[in-house]
C-alpha cells in the first residue's frame, strides 16, 4: 500500500496516473496548500521542501536479502515516476537508448514546462500586480517550448518514440493546464508599455497545435489517465465507482498497454 499525498495539481495529477497504469493501490492524502498543509510539521517531515507530491511506500523490501521492510518516502514528481518505472519495470523504456530517451524528455519537462508553466501561471494569475515583462518573457517561453513538442511529435507516436512512457505521463497534466495560455507580447511607444493583451488574456488566443493535440486525444483514450487527471477533485472522486468512499486508490482501474 502507498500513501499518497498531493493535491489537484499538473505534478501530483502525472503521479496518480502512474498510480493507476502500474495498479497501485493508494489511500490519498489531499494536501491542500491554499490552507498551508504543506508547512505541517509532518508533512515537513516527509518532504524537507515542503512540495507534493510525496508517495510513502510501505513494505518495499531494502537490502540486498530482501529481508528488511521499510517505508520508502519519494517526493519530487519526476523521481517518483522513475521509481514506479523501477518498481515494475515498465514504461521507462527499453535498453540504454530508450531509457535515456525517456528520461531525457521526463528532465524537459521538469527542468522547462514545469518552471514556465508555474511562472506564467503565478504572473498571470496570482500576482496581485501585472508584471508585462514577465507575462511577456513566461509567455514566449511556454511557447517556445510546446512548439519544440509539436515539432517532435509530427515525426513520433509518443513523446519518447513508439512506445507509451513515464514521459507521456509527465508532460500531459502540464499541456492540458497550459494549452490555452495565449502569447502575451509587449509594444512600446515612448518607452510605455501598451499591454491590450493583458487586459483580458482570454480574449488572446494560444496557436494550435495539431500534433500535440492527437497526441493529447491518444492520452485521453487511456483510462488510467482519465482517472488520474481527477483523483483530488472530491466530488468526482466520490461520484467514480473506481474509487472507494475511503479514498483509496484501487488496482481496479489499471487498464493493460495497448
Amino acid at each position: 500500500m502507498i500513501d499518497f499525498y498531493g493535491g489537484a495539481t499538473p505534478n501530483s495529477r502525472k503521479v496518480a496516473i502512474a498510480l493507476l497504469e502500474f495498479g497501485e493501490r493508494a489511500t490519498l492524502h489531499h494536501v491542500d496548500i491554499e490552507c498551508g498543509d504543506q508547512f505541517k510539521p509532518h508533512f515537513q517531515g516527509l518532504n524537507p521542501n515542503g512540495k507534493q507530491p510525496v508517495i510513502v511506500d510501505h513494505g518495499v523490501a531494502n537490502g540486498s536479502g530482501g529481508g528488511t521492510r521499510a517505508p520508502v518516502i519519494v517526493w519530487e514528481s519526476g523521481a517518483i515516476l522513475q521509481y514506479l518505472a523501477d518498481k515494475h519495470a515498465r514504461l521507462a523504456g527499453d535498453g540504454l537508448a530508450g531509457r535515456a530517451a525517456v528520461n531525457q524528455w521526463l528532465m524537459w519537462q521538469m527542468s522547462a514546462i514545469g518552471p514556465a508553466g508555474g511562472q506564467m501561471a503565478y504572473f498571470g494569475r496570482r500576482c496581485p500586480r501585472k508584471l508585462p515583462l514577465a507575462l511577456e518573457r513566461f509567455s514566449l517561453e511556454l511557447q517556445r517550448l510546446w512548439s519544440v513538442l509539436e515539432t517532435h511529435l509530427k515525426d513520433h507516436r509518443f513523446v519518447a518514440g513508439t512506445d507509451y512512457s513515464i514521459a507521456d505521463i509527465a508532460i500531459y497534466p502540464w499541456w492540458v493546464a497550459l494549452r490555452d495560455v495565449p502569447v502575451v507580447t509587449l509594444r512600446t511607444v515612448r518607452g510605455q508599455a501598451l499591454l491590450p493583451a493583458l487586459l483580458n488574456l482570454r480574449r488572446a488566443r494560444a496557436p494550435v497545435r495539431p500534433h500535440i493535440e492527437a497526441w493529447a486525444e491518444s492520452m485521453r483514450q487511456r483510462q488510467a489517465v482519465r482517472l488520474g487527471m481527477t483523483v483530488f477533485e472530491d466530488s468526482l472522486l466520490l461520484r467514480d465507482p473506481a474509487f472507494a468512499t475511503d479514498r483509496q486508490l484501487g488496482d481496479a482501474a489499471a487498464v493493460p498497454l495497448p
